[in-house]
């Protein structure tokens, strides 16, 4: 969680809100030293999924397949897991993607990867998003805040 105003789709600046840049390309230095744009999944199992909280899941097509799909709403970006991007025989878009994604177990990942503008199809409609991927087997797609916005 963090302070201040949101600003995920907002087409702004990470670290200092400016437009025109993203968080890669800067001016204002990090005070911690570090490039990575914070980021957070609140629930990468099944069980985490319940009805009582703030995730829905589900089977929705992405890129025209049958995806066991997570909807968070307190994840700050969405995700694809390693598993299911194979299946799609697609190839990701590959940089150093400046994200550190905080885990529910509190442990951290550093994706290097993204799939971008992937087909979302929830009944006759369609929506595009851009996928981190990440090693995850509960869930082939997770959409966050970044999605829903």
């Amino acid at each position: 969680m963090h302070t201040g105003e949101c600003l995920v789709g907002s087409n702004r600046c990470f670290r200092c809100g400016g437009v025109g840049h993203v968080i890669k390309n800067c001016p204002v230095k990090s005070e911690k030293g570090s490039d990575r744009v914070q980021g957070r999944i609140f629930t990468m199992t099944k069980e985490g999924a319940n009805p009582d909280s703030s995730v829905i899941s589900g089977t929705i097509l992405i890129s025209g397949k049958a995806a066991i799909t997570l909807i968070d709403t307190g994840a700050t970006h969405s995700f694809m897991s390693e598993i299911f991007l194979r299946s799609l025989n697609v190839v990701p878009f590959y940089e150093p993607l400046h994200y550190s994604i905080l885990l529910p177990s509190g442990g951290e990942l550093w994706p290097s990867s993204i799939l971008k503008g992937c087909i979302v199809q929830v009944n006759e409609k369609i929506y595009f998003a851009d996928l981190i991927i990440i090693p995850m087997v509960a869930f082939d797609v997770i959409l966050g805040m970044d999605w829903l916005s």
